[in-house]
């Protein structure tokens, strides 16, 4: 017998999973296929609130850039509308200028389906669906307040920091959708493999395996854009390649039928736009490896920056050349009732003139004290084999969310004093400068205050040594707690 289907999302997400009871189902059962539609619904409005929220993206950039003409920095128009252009609720659109249906209709369409699931499904749902509406109405009022903003900057009546403080509110608004978007993958991820629908017909079953990985790839990818890990691309490029020779030929989709759909619409029209946009991002990938180019005007924002929002969103979100939407029209025209394929969002920051650049290093100096514990608040300390050499007195390290953004929150332990507490971490570095005592030792603690949307707790500690900058992630649960010793 083949494979349950909940293999296909596992490789999606690379998680491991047990083994379907003995006795499932073959075939999806009504039920079972009206809760894959609800899920299906709730991944329509996260991937249109990701294209809105790339419209506010844009218009954000340009704030920043203007702000920065006030100061000592050359401004660069990178987009060319405002707010005046568009709705004022560009995530309710009631004159249709951007969706077919908008994502506040899809997500009024996504609750009340889930609210016809059985109650441990619903309460996975709703909350996420929630928060996701939630950021997207904070994102559509934020491109309001900073629009009074500079428009009280002109007439000098405002403090420009002021303005950099409600910008950076927009980072955080960028980065809670990447977290709520992944909560929500996990939560429907979560209800399909609980249902254990086994599918028959191995064409289409390969087929959307196969197109699991390839958007597995564009994820990976993505992110490794996104933290700036940019070693990994080739590897990334390998796998995808691999994936691409599993593709069907066009003859081979016949069973999807779509004679009849106008051009560019039928399954082996976006077979193609698959295989061409999967590789197009391979070339990007190497490009990058060989030396990225951009645009001067992004210059400020770094190659990392531009690769991700500008070239493999793009070939990947459907309001670029994106391919997600195309595996999505796919699945559908199977008939059978699989999950679909939730896209990126953008990742947003701040750029600041040099005249108002600070460096944000808080200096840490705390008693002497002569061995390592093996717990510390009933929790046991996990000591780290390799200890940081340091060849001063200081070390400089960053400490920042190492790749989920999950909303960890941490407290950190630097020779038995408490020098953060209930800290969330996010992918901006917080810096701090460690006295190191000669005498005795000298540890870390990375203690779990809980452990995101995703177990364990992670965390990544960047320092310079011999020239050389190096990283190390800190792994902690509400159980045992990792500790780094520094050594003079």
């Amino acid at each position: 017998m083949r494979h349950l289907l909940y293999t296909f999302f596992a490789l999606l997400l690379c998680v491991g999973v047990g083994p379907f009871r003995a006795n499932a189902q073959i075939g999806a059962t009504d039920q079972e296929e009206a809760t894959t539609a609800v899920l299906n619904d709730c991944v329509d409005f996260a991937n249109e609130s990701i294209h809105g929220m790339l419209i506010v993206h844009r218009l954000l950039e340009n704030f920043n850039q203007k702000l920065n003409l006030y100061v000592d920095l050359e401004g660069q128009q990178l987009n060319f509308y405002s707010n005046a252009d568009l709705p004022r609720d560009i995530f309710e659109d009631p004159d249709g200028w951007f969706y077919d249906d908008s994502p506040l209709e899809l997500y009024e369409e996504a609750l009340r389906g889930s609210n016809t699931l059985k109650p441990v499904y619903r309460d996975q749902i709703n909350p996420r669906l929630a928060e996701l509406k939630g950021v997207i109405r904070s994102t559509n009022q934020l491109r309001f307040e900073l629009e009074a903003l500079l428009n009280k900057a002109e007439a000098g009546s405002v403090e420009l920091n002021r303005i950099y403080d409600k910008l950076e509110e927009g980072v955080k608004m960028y980065n809670q959708c990447f977290v709520v978007r992944n909560g929500l993958e996990e939560a429907l991820m979560n209800i399909y493999e609980d249902m254990q629908i086994r599918l028959e017909g191995e064409q289409s079953y390969q087929l959307h395996q196969t197109l699991a990985g390839i958007h597995r790839e564009f994820l990976n990818g993505a992110r490794h854009y996104r933290f700036e890990e940019i070693s990994s691309l080739s590897s990334v490029n390998l796998r995808l390649a691999a994936h691409l020779r599993d593709l069907p030929l066009p003859e081979d989709i016949r069973y999807l039928g779509g004679s009849s759909a106008r051009p560019g619409q039928k399954p082996v029209d976006r077979l193609a736009k698959i295989k061409q946009q999967a590789a197009d991002y391979m070339a990007t990938n190497s490009e990058y490896l060989s030396g990225p180019q951009l645009p001067a005007k992004y210059d400020q924002y770094g190659a990392s920056y531009y690769y991700h929002n500008i070239h493999v969103l793009s070939q990947l979100n459907r309001y670029g050349n994106g391919i997600a939407h195309e595996m999505n029209e796919l699945i559908s025209a199977s008939g059978e009732p699989y999950l679909h394929f939730i896209e990126e969002p953008h990742q947003f920051k701040v750029i600041y003139p040099k005249k108002l650049e600070k460096e944000d290093m808080a200096e840490v100096e705390v008693p002497q004290v002569e061995e390592i514990p093996v717990a510390l608040q009933d929790r046991q300390l996990v000591r780290r084999q390799e200890a940081i050499q340091a060849t001063d007195e200081y070390v400089d390290i960053e400490i920042y969310d190492h790749q989920k953004l999950d909303r960890d929150i941490v407290s950190i332990n630097y020779n038995g004093e408490w020098i953060l507490e209930n800290y969330t971490i996010t992918d901006k570095p917080r810096k701090l400068r460690l006295q190191l005592n000669e005498q005795g030792v000298n540890y870390l603690v990375l203690h779990a205050v809980n452990e995101g949307v995703i177990p364990p707790n992670t965390m990544a500690l960047e320092y310079v040594q011999n020239g050389k900058r190096e990283r190390i992630v800190l792994n902690s649960s509400l159980n045992q707690s990792e500790v780094i010793e520094f050594r003079r």
